[in-house]
């Protein structure tokens, strides 16, 4: 996939989650991106992981010191995509490069998750591509 497409899946996973969450994205950074991860896999990008580092707030400079643990996903030429920024002020849906990203730094991959979270994930994924099917007036 690329950029653009990744983008625009990453904006309809939001869409479709933030319904779930309790008014704020706070928290569901693990489970939100190993969601994402999932479905970019089963979209046939088998390169994308889960990635576990640190994130600081818009407007500060990233300090390991003082950077708050955050997840998000990752493909590995370098993309990142971040579908909880907005809990540190930055935009709620952020994809980018490693490079370009300021507010994200990789601390270690990994690819553990909370997968009763990420089933609930998927079945508000499900309810949402069914809500903008065709007829349906949704999404």
């Amino acid at each position: 996939m690329d950029e653009i497409e990744v983008r625009e899946l990453a904006e309809r996973v939001r869409q479709a989650l933030e319904p779930h969450w309790n008014a704020s994205s706070m928290g569901r950074c693990n489970s939100a991106s190993a969601f994402l991860v999932d479905l970019l896999r089963e979209r046939g990008d088998p390169g994308w992981d889960l990635v576990h580092g640190g994130a600081c707030k818009a407007g500060e400079e990233f300090d390991p010191d003082f950077a708050a643990g955050h997840c998000w996903a990752q493909r590995e030429d370098g993309l990142m995509v971040d579908i909880t920024g907005d809990q540190f002020g930055h935009p709620a849906v952020v994809v980018g490069w490693e490079w370009d990203v300021e507010h994200l730094e990789v601390m270690e991959s990994t690819y553990v998750w909370d997968s009763l979270e990420v089933e609930r994930w998927r079945q508000a994924w499900a309810g949402a591509e069914a809500a903008a099917a065709p007829g349906a007036g949704g999404l």
